[in-house]
């Protein structure tokens, strides 16, 4: 299962597209990946 969203919620106001997947049919995902240009640098982490 592949999951992507955008998101501008940063410190820097970026906006963010994101992506995580699952091996496990949505039971558990890997890291986020961040699949925008700009910089990781100030990314909020989200609460899971």
């Amino acid at each position: 299962m592949y999951v992507t969203w955008w998101t501008n919620n940063t410190v820097n106001n970026n906006d963010e597209v994101l992506f995580r997947a699952s091996n496990d049919g949505g039971v558990t995902f890997e890291d986020k990946i961040n699949l925008s240009n700009s910089s990781k640098t100030g990314f909020y982490q989200e609460q899971r």
